[in-house]
């Protein structure tokens, strides 16, 4: 047994490696590329970033900031399921909307997640949007009128994510190597 203290340290987060107007460049750039919305929370499944391309029927349920308390918790279940597998997950939300979330893991650390996705696989049911809509006091009619432009399926985004999983890749691992000398000060 040594005598050694133990060292506790901190785990930086994300914002503490990368300050958010650059994550959120990096962001809208993937997302315009690959054409999907995006958005980064944290490992508490809190937002980072300011949604990418994100649907109006997303932006109203999700409220200002996209901190609606369902939102976050729907996101934190994927993103430890994410967390667990280090490989990206799909996931339905609570508002029945198709996503996606990938783990940001830098040095085997959890750091957040990347959130694709807004849309639904199938239409989807009035009588659950009416639920929605009364739910988070949004007018009915004004939930539904997103859902008129939306097309379903998931087919449309095997590609874009493809895409934006590899440009993320790309671009995205030279800074965790960039960033791994600054995880070492935080351990010592």
């Amino acid at each position: 047994m040594s005598n050694e203290p133990t060292k506790l340290y901190t785990i930086p987060k994300l914002t503490e490696l990368m300050d958010k107007t650059t994550l959120q460049q990096i962001q809208d750039w993937a997302a315009m590329t690959a054409g999907v919305p995006i958005l980064i929370r944290d490992a508490d499944g809190n937002p980072v970033t300011v949604p990418s391309l994100s649907s109006e029927f997303c932006d109203l349920i999700s409220g200002p900031g996209h901190t609606n308390p369902d939102c976050i918790k729907s996101n934190k279940r994927a993103a430890i399921k994410a967390a667990k597998t280090g490989k990206p997950v799909k996931y339905i939300c609570h508002a029945g909307l198709t996503q996606f979330a990938a783990p940001i893991n830098i040095s085997g650390q959890f750091m957040g997640t990347i959130v694709i996705g807004d849309r639904p696989m199938k239409p989807l049911d009035a009588v659950d949007v009416e639920k929605l809509a009364n739910k988070f006091s949004i007018n009915a009619e004004t939930l539904k009128m997103p859902l008129k432009m939306w097309r379903y399926g998931q087919k449309r985004l095997w590609i874009p994510l493809s895409t934006f999983f590899i440009l993320w890749q790309i671009h995205f691992s030279p800074f965790v190597i960039r960033a791994i000398p600054l995880i070492k000060k935080f351990e010592n």
